[in-house]
């Protein structure tokens, strides 16, 4: 498909590498496969999981009792232990994934009504970005509580992290 100048668009030409390279894998590596089975890949594909799995619950439930037991937000506001410069940057940079968070999810999703499936067709970089703010204020955070739980600081991040992930996955769901 040429557009009027005779050259195909990036989409078109993205849409056709994607299709070589899945047709030369699957000869490759595929033996055989059914119509049944392309049918059943195929609505696999189209068919995103639920954001109220077992799993996410699990998760949304022990990122709470955590944050209880440990008194999470008192300390990260009133304890003396913490480094104040590399949590401040850690916040900072968890600011920018959540900013990209929630561009995905109210513009594109609410606003624009694309699905999440296509966030990548619409800005290729915030994901991206928002995957390497996340990283950095992780190591950021982890760094400048250490003081204060010592081993436990990774998994109790890490649970509150995963917390606020299931909750932004359970937000476009709700309305």
């Amino acid at each position: 498909m040429a557009t009027s100048s005779g050259v195909a668009s990036n989409e078109e030409f993205y849409k056709i590498v994607r299709k070589r390279t899945a047709e030369s894998f699957r000869k490759k590596y595929v033996t055989s496969i059914s119509k049944k089975d392309e049918e059943l890949i195929e609505q696999l594909r189209s068919k995103p999981g639920s954001a109220y799995s077992l799993g996410n619950v699990i998760w949304l439930l022990s990122s709470i009792a955590i944050f209880y037991l440990t008194d999470f937000a008192l300390v990260l506001i009133y304890d003396p232990r913490i480094y104040r410069l590399w949590f401040n940057i850690g916040v900072a940079s968890l600011s920018v994934a959540v900013l990209c968070c929630l561009y995905c999810i109210v513009w594109l999703s609410w606003i624009k009504g694309v699905r999440s499936e296509k966030w990548e067709d619409h800005n290729a970089f915030v994901i991206p970005i928002a995957t390497a703010a996340g990283i950095v204020a992780g190591g950021f955070i982890c760094y400048s509580v250490w003081p204060v739980w010592s081993i436990f600081t990774i998994p109790i991040v890490a649970s509150q992290f995963m917390g606020f992930i299931v909750i932004v996955a359970m937000i476009p769901s709700i309305f």
